[in-house]
């Protein structure tokens, strides 16, 4: 029985670490996504986001989670007057190949979009 533990507990922080993904397709590429933890991520290893918690437990169909935190060398959060929302695709925190990472910009210019495509290393 603590061998199986041990060994549960060995392979979470496997998968958890290994969750590592290098996205394109948006103004900021290249961009990379690493899962540390079932809420938190790293940006481009400088920025930490965590999952907004209360919307994924309302939501828990929904197949992407809102992410909290302040992106500015990342995404240019808060330069030139843009806000900037983010959200990722839940399945980044099971290990899927493929996923994806969206954000949602407003600023004087008016309000895009834009979707980055997230393959795991």
């Amino acid at each position: 029985m603590k061998t199986l533990l041990s060994l549960l507990i060995t392979l979470a922080a496997t998968n958890a670490s290994a969750n590592i993904y290098d996205c394109s397709g948006g103004s900021f590429e290249p961009l990379t996504v690493e899962v540390l933890n079932q809420k938190e991520v790293l940006l481009n290893g400088k920025e930490k986001g965590t999952i907004n918690v209360a919307y994924a437990k309302k939501n828990p169909e929904k197949k992407s989670y809102s992410i909290l935190g302040s992106f500015p060398e990342s995404l240019a959060d808060g330069a030139d007057g843009f806000s900037v929302d983010v959200t990722i695709s839940k399945y980044m925190f099971t290990g899927s190949k493929v996923a994806y990472l969206n954000t949602y910009n407003r600023g004087p210019e008016g309000f895009y979009s834009e979707s980055y495509k997230c393959i795991k290393r």
